[in-house]
């Protein structure tokens, strides 16, 4: 047992150094922080970070919490100057490069294989110095073949003229988005000095899913998401299942840092918080038919109406998605229904909401923050509203602990028990098919299977 023992220690010793790479700030601070978190207390890591907010940025600077995380590289990919298309390329091509030959890391961790180009660049530099090359789960995963036919008619409806037939919009886009899939993974690799990559596999035609190019492994949080990612093409080799974070060790971390950020916000009032997407127009399960900005005006407006007249005297905070750039109109239509309503900053930290709130309501499409909710706060209600029957606002509705509601009706139900305290819920403390494997177990385990 000793020689096994001591074998085991003589390969761990091999593990020198990870990259970690934040992607975007809504992105790392809703989830994946907490992996950096983990890693961060056993292994000496190099932090690649996009622009942070000013907390986020204060909190992964702290050696108590991060005491391995070495050095902060600013990446700079979505933001850092008005630097054109193909310099901002140039840019990424020769940083990714740069750090990957200094640092040369024993392991990669991103949250993509298939998006952004400088995770691309990561992932291929990263195979030149045999960098263990691994792409993280970050948020919720769909049927691929789905999400690529509601981005498309998305784009359809909001990117052309109504006037024009809708066959001719998807055939115009789809035009639009080879020459796109050309450019971005073909013309600028060579302007930058690199071969294209290749393939069709990508986020601008929405073939495959993270886990199809160059990772190692792709991880996901449950059996249902593995086997999404099978469906969509990626090997079985590649996957495993590996818990989220917030049912780790970074519970406590979670749990204190959003305390930490809720303070200003905290009132003697009771709290409901809708979770406000950035999609303003959807498309009906059934059929696909549109539903237009203009009727889910009305249907988000009855909705918060009814938590306004039935929650009498709760605060009501609506937080809208960070990619939503102007609140004017949301104030507008929203802010004259109650003196308690507030409308958010769109760049706040969701965590601090999920922490307050008494109740936290997801609106469709299928929101991360309610996930999120669901592991942090199993005890909460937490409502899911599909009133229109929208693709993928059915994406919790086999959740317990997360309650689906598809009628006016049932909403109010679910309302009146609530304001009565007379609302039960199914108490529930883990994931149906969740993996039981931690971050950290998951890098010595597939350290010790490379060596």
């Amino acid at each position: 047992m000793f020689l096994s023992d001591g074998i085991n220690r003589l390969k761990m010793q091999k593990m020198k150094k990870i990259l970690f790479y934040t992607s975007k700030n809504f992105i790392f601070r809703s989830g994946i922080i907490g992996y950096l978190y983990e890693i961060s207390q056993v292994y000496p890591v190099v932090l690649l970070s996009e622009e942070l907010d000013k907390e986020t940025d204060e909190l992964i600077r702290d050696k108590k919490l991060f005491p391995k995380l070495e050095e902060i590289i600013p990446a700079r990919q979505y933001s850092g100057g008005p630097m054109n298309l193909f310099s901002r390329n140039r840019y990424l091509c020769r940083l990714a490069k740069n750090v990957i030959f200094k640092h040369r890391p024993d392991i990669l961790i991103t949250t993509s294989d298939t998006h952004s180009l400088f995770e691309l660049y990561l992932m291929r530099f990263a195979k030149r110095t045999k960098t263990i090359k691994i792409a993280v789960q970050n948020s919720n995963v769909g049927n691929n073949a789905i999400v690529k036919k509601y981005i498309d008619l998305e784009n359809a409806n909001i990117r052309f003229p109504r006037f024009l037939p809708l066959w001719l919009r998807i055939f115009i886009m789809n035009c639009r988005k080879y020459a796109g899939h050309f450019l971005y993974y073909w013309l600028l690799p060579i302007t930058a000095g690199e071969k294209p990559f290749f393939g069709k596999v990508g986020h601008i035609l929405w073939m495959g899913c993270s886990g199809r190019k160059d990772a190692d492994y792709q991880t996901t949080f449950s059996e249902r998401d593995y086997d999404t990612h099978i469906k969509d093409g990626v090997p079985a080799k590649k996957l495993y299942i590996v818990s989220h974070p917030i049912r780790g060790r970074a519970k406590e971390f979670f749990e204190k840092t959003a305390l930490k950020s809720a303070e200003k916000d905290k009132t003697d009032k009771k709290i409901i918080t809708f979770i406000w997407p950035a999609e303003e127009i959807g498309f009906r399960r059934v059929n696909y038919s549109l539903i237009s900005k203009e009727e889910n005006q009305v249907i988000r407006k009855e909705i918060v109406s009814l938590a306004v007249k039935i929650l009498d005297n709760w605060k009501i905070f609506l937080k809208p998605h960070p990619d939503i750039k102007d609140l004017t109109e949301i104030k507008r239509n929203f802010q004259s229904l109650s003196n308690f309503i507030e409308i958010t900053d769109q760049s706040d930290s969701i965590d601090k909401y999920l922490k307050i709130s008494d109740v936290i309501v997801g609106i469709p499409p299928a929101s991360t923050a309610i996930f999120t909710a669901f592991l942090l706060y199993p005890g909460k209600p937490l409502l899911t509203i599909d009133l229109s029957k929208e693709v993928f606002g059915d994406y919790y509705k086999d959740f317990d602990g997360i309650e689906y509601i598809d009628s006016k009706e049932k909403l109010i139900e679910i309302l009146e028990l609530i304001r009565d305290d007379r609302y039960q819920k199914k108490q529930t403390t883990s994931l149906k098919q969740e993996g039981s494997l931690g971050m950290v177990d998951f890098l010595k385990t597939i350290q010790l299977n490379k060596i």
